[in-house]
């Protein structure tokens, strides 16, 4: 499905499913690291009709919104990167980074395993157990989630369902409150619209911090003490709160004069 800018426009997204959601560039809800954009999940995304970005990642091959980081494997490049230690350090970054962190092992691992004369059960298990294991200090971090898939094509499959999940859970349209708010739900509400957040980590933030003040005055560090607030939330949240608004309405004027 391709989605128009004028599609937005009218509103119809409103009706959208979460795999047409999915599908809109404009959500940004894909990205990809450039060294992987010749290879072949792009290809597939582009076949499937599922729009992406395509940045400069510090850390894994595919990010899904702001919290799930995924780094795809071939089961001879996943061997290989775990004894010389590489792998070792990208999940240490995946965890320390981001609330989600996956590794795709793609292929039959237990069948290259065996053609390199590596089948011993404590070695095979003990490598699957690292891996999972790989994260940041406690407070800062997010368990390594181990999946093996047979292909890219399971793979691609995988990225397009996280995002429909991430879609699910991220895109918060107004909600109908017949109720008067008190200062607590008005709290709540502000905090919960800010990148990222949420209305479940709205209440830990207003929970650790006790109010939207105390908020505002923390440091990247101390958000990241919040449970399921890693770093790329926890920066968005301090971008919000330092950005001159003034100063960027300034900017888009001038834009609007130029064009």
């Amino acid at each position: 499905m391709r989605v128009t800018t004028e599609d937005t426009r009218k509103g119809g997204w409103k009706n959208w499913g979460f795999a047409e959601i999915a599908c809109v560039g404009w959500l940004e809800l894909i990205k990809v690291d450039v060294r992987e954009n010749n290879g072949p999940i792009p290809s597939l995304l582009r076949s499937m009709n599922v729009n992406f970005d395509t940045v400069v990642l510090e850390v894994g091959d595919y990010v899904v919104g702001d919290a799930v980081c995924i780094e795809r494997k071939e089961v001879g490049d996943y061997l290989n990167s775990l004894f010389d230690g590489r792998l070792h350090t990208q999940l240490y970054e995946m965890s320390k980074n981001y609330e989600v962190s996956v590794l795709i092992v793609e292929g039959n691992l237990l069948k290259e395993a065996w053609k390199r004369r590596m089948v011993n059960p404590k070695l095979y298990a003990s490598s699957l157990a690292g891996a999972m294991w790989k994260v940041a200090p406690v407070g800062k971090q997010g368990r390594i989630s181990v999946l093996s898939l047979p292909d890219e094509v399971h793979t691609a499959h995988f990225i397009v369902s996280m995002s429909e999940k991430v879609a699910g859970d991220g895109i918060r349209l107004p909600e109908v409150h017949k109720e008067k708010a008190d200062d607590n739900e008005w709290a709540l509400r502000v905090v919960s619209m800010l990148p990222g957040v949420g209305r479940e980590k709205a209440k830990r933030l207003l929970i650790r911090f006790g109010s939207i003040e105390n908020l505002v005055k923390a440091d990247i560090d101390e958000l990241m003490e919040v449970e399921g607030i890693g770093h790329v939330t926890a920066t968005k949240i301090k971008n919000v709160f330092s950005t001159n608004f003034l100063g960027g309405l300034v900017n888009e004027i001038n834009r609007e004069i130029q064009t």
